[in-house]
């Protein structure tokens, strides 16, 4: 347990306080150090009290503090999915049979944990993960504001960070950032009536949707494509208001988180760092009250550069202005450093715009408990890091979010492949049946932490995960090959760019010899190289394709032209589409990228230890999408469409997909369709929904409720989303034979239509409602129909 702490401030180390510079003159004298005063009071002192150098220093990332003034520093990390940081102190644990590693919990990655469906867990990781990064804080290991959640729209299946975002969904995605920011900036109710257990920040602010951006025409295009920095994301303010911004307003309002990050690329013309829009509409309109930091260098960017030396002569000053002035207040990088001071001296800001920012900056870091002596967090021991209770809570994370994809039986059998039976598969009995464990991924490790996470040597529980190795240590009749041979860098046991086939040969004649092979195919999360570029996901790149790379799905056909009982496992996050395979292959398991204990949660889906109840948090498109549009055309109705929302074909696989080892059935029990509703009074409505296991397995289950216009031809209507759209979830347990009634509210604001030129408005028609996906575990959804009458009702307009 820490009880002390070492602080070296302004050249005086004081022992066994963590506010030592406030109980020395004269220091203890001043306002900042006053823990009577509130944290905005505290800040405005020491803004009063700071030069203007002092200022420009103490926002940005790497900024030491106010030394003169006996301030520390306020530190910054990373924290998607678990704290970024090395590991610290070990500590016995009996569950486990001797030390912790000391390391941060890596969960699976948001896109994957989005698919549970469970604002539950999402809370319950945030809380971790603020838990852990408070308990290595106070081993000098991390900051307590971290860039964290990432609730950009995963628009897009080939964008490089999707595996960062929740979903394609603007209502998943804003239910997840803001259950996650609540619980990872909230402590217990004693500990948060005074300090925040963590700042959180939300990014990036705003239309941030591509990397490279295949296809953009901007003049700093170089063939074809334009770096994330460069790029202008042309937004209509229809598409703007019904599906770019609602995640942010949920995170801001119900979340109430406390930073948020601007990111790099420009916004119809206008460089999102320096767009106003940052005070106008999250501040102004969502009430927004904490900082805006600026994305790593995005101050400096070439979009930002451009619009600065087209419109303003190239002045530098100029541009660090422009920025604070439309709300940036903080910068990742050294711009402000470089050249605040010169914008206040040459007169493009004045002193007051660059106190109010650096107050914003500096409130947050005293509501943390900086300078405060009974912050309860500064007891937080490094037996909070890698606990018993945080390694099942990151194998439940997983579990709960894997989604079976198919699983039907094979030839005349009338039984799915999956679950299959453990004890068939036990080594050294007389009836043995074997498995095969074929593909790049068949011994991954590493690969299954995603990005964003801690170096490797510090993910060491990971290490001895795999599946290969979770299935030997069960005692399995096990043999494997990779078939995709060679290496990526990456994954030295197969290579995820498959473009050597010399191991197709032996991986075949194996998959003859076994009763089940399962393959392990997918992407490699992290920097590529030229001849594997297709089969990485990372920042800074965006695929061509969405196929399986290389020749994977090849492999898959070989080894299932002789062996039908063939099993994919997917480990990946962007979206995956093989025609052939989803059409044929009968049993497929998305795994996504699972986290440290992703081995095991594979394997106990496998075998039946739980049911996946998993459901998509995106679409899986037919492989001739990308012919269809490019990854910078961000209009959402353009092109047949994109996201579930807009998209006029077929899908592979449709948001909200999932199968279970059971079925289920809906039923509605209030449904509306005899009693109209007032736009002038309607705020929500409540319908009950009975769900029945019908199988006979125990299963968890999610509940989703759609909404659509039912007829485009009433007025006003003509604008609203083509397809239906997603209003509320929710998630229960059901044992065989077991009915339970779930509630689902939709509000104003789902049933709320947006024109062209962004007012989203109550229309009094009628609405059909949906509950479940067809072909999901639940068969066909159930069905309600909600009238409202009276004259349209304006919910936001800009």
């Amino acid at each position: 347990m820490i009880t002390t702490m070492m602080l070296s401030l302004a050249g005086i180390a004081v022992e066994g306080s963590p506010t030592p510079s406030c109980h020395i003159p004269p220091y203890s004298s001043y306002g900042y150090c006053n823990q009577s005063w509130t944290a905005g009071d505290r800040a405005r002192d020491l803004v009063s009290r700071m030069n203007l150098t002092e200022k420009s220093l103490s926002i940005y990332q790497n900024n030491q503090g106010v030394p003169r003034l006996g301030v520390p520093q306020f530190r910054f990390g990373e924290a998607l999915h678990g704290v970024m940081s090395e590991c610290g102190n070990q500590t016995y644990f009996k569950e486990f049979g001797g030390n912790n590693t000391g390391c941060a919990t890596s969960f699976p990655h948001a896109l994957m944990m989005a698919c549970s469906f469970n604002r539950s867990l999402w809370s319950a990781v945030g809380t971790t993960v603020s838990t852990e990064s408070r308990a290595l804080a106070n081993q000098g290991l991390a900051g307590i504001a971290f860039w964290t959640p990432d609730i950009n729209m995963a628009r897009d299946p080939r964008w490089g960070r999707s595996q960062e975002v929740p979903s394609e969904d603007p209502f998943l995605s804003g239910e997840y950032g803001s259950a996650f920011v609540h619980a990872f900036q909230t402590g217990t109710p004693d500990e948060s009536k005074k300090y925040l257990k963590a700042v959180a920040t939300a990014k990036h602010f705003q239309d941030y949707n591509c990397e490279t951006c295949w296809g953009c025409n901007e003049p700093a295009a170089v063939n074809g494509s334009c770096d994330r920095g460069a790029f202008n994301a042309k937004i209509t303010v229809q598409d703007q208001v019904e599906y770019f911004w609602p995640a942010w307003e949920a995170t801001v309002r119900d979340g109430k988180v406390k930073s948020v990050m601007c990111s790099y690329n420009g916004v119809n013309g206008i460089p999102s760092c320096g767009n106003p829009q940052m005070n106008t509409i999250l501040r102004d309109k969502w009430g927004f009250d904490g900082f805006i930091t600026s994305d790593c260098s995005a101050i400096n960017d070439p979009f930002f550069n451009n619009y600065v030396k087209t419109n303003f002569n190239n002045s530098k000053p100029k541009q660090a202005a422009i920025a604070m002035e439309a709300g940036c207040d903080f910068n990742c990088g050294q711009f402000y450093t470089s050249y605040l001071v010169g914008s206040v001296t040459g007169g493009f800001i004045s002193t007051e715009d660059v106190d109010r920012a650096i107050t914003r900056v500096w409130e947050q870091a005293f509501a943390l408990g900086l300078l405060s002596d009974d912050v309860p967090y500064h007891h937080y021991g490094p037996e909070l890091v890698d606990s018993p209770s945080h390694r099942d809570l990151v194998l439940s994370a997983a579990q709960q979010s894997m989604v079976l994809l198919r699983n039907s039986p094979v030839g005349s059998s009338n039984k799915p492949i999956l679950p299959l039976k453990e004890s068939d598969f036990l080594r050294n009995t007389s009836s043995s049946k074997s498995i095969a464990l074929i593909g790049p991924h068949y011994n991954v490790t590493q690969e299954m932490l995603s990005i964003y996470h801690g170096p490797d040597r510090c993910n060491r529980i990971v290490n001895s995960m795999s599946p290969f190795m979770v299935f030997t240590r069960a005692g399995l009749n096990v043999k494997h090959a990779p078939g995709c041979v060679g290496t990526d860098g990456e994954d030295p046991s197969g290579d995820t760019a498959c473009l050597d086939k010399s191991g197709f040969a032996a991986a075949v004649e194996l998959a003859k010899t076994v009763d089940i092979p399962i393959l392990f195919m997918g992407l490699t999360p992290g920097a590529m190289n030229n001849a594997s570029s297709e089969a990485h996901e990372s920042e800074g790149w965006d695929r061509h394709t969405i196929n399986l790379p290389g020749y994977q799905e090849e492999l898959v056909k070989e080894i299932f032209a002789v062996n039908p009982n063939t099993v994919v496992v997917l480990i990946h996050a962007l979206q995956l589409s093989s025609d052939w395979m989803y059409a044929n292959v009968n049993a497929i398991l998305d795994a996504h990228y699972p986290g440290e204990l992703g081995g095991i949660s594979i394997y106990n889906a496998i075998f039946g230890k739980y049911s996946p109840a998993g459901r998509l948090s995106t679409t899986i498109y037919p492989e001739s999408f990308v012919s269809t549009r490019n990854i910078s055309n961000m209009e959402m109705r353009a092109a047949r469409g994109i996201t579930y929302r807009y998209y006029l074909d077929k899908a592979v696989v449709p948001f909200g997909f999932g199968l279970s080892y059971t079925t289920f059935k809906f039923e509605v029990e209030n449904n509306r369709e005899n009693t109209a509703l007032r736009t002038d009074l309607f705020t929500s409505a409540m319908y009950r929904v009975k769900v029945t296991n019908t199988g006979t397995v125990s299963s968890d289950v999610s509940v989703l409720g759609f909404s659509q216009s039912a007829d485009k031809n009433q007025p006003g209507h003509a604008d609203s989303i083509p397809n239906p759209q997603l209003f509320d979830f929710d998630r229960i347990y059901l044992t065989p034979g077991e009915s339970k009634t779930v509630l689902l509210t939709i509000p104003a604001s789902s049933l709320g239509i947006t024109n062209i030129n962004g007012r989203k408005s109550l229309f009094p028609g009628t609405y059909k409602l949906f509950f479940g996906v067809e072909g999901s575990a639940e068969g066909t959804p159930a069905t309600a129909t909600l009238t409202l009458e009276g004259s349209p009702r304006t919910l936001f307009e800009l």
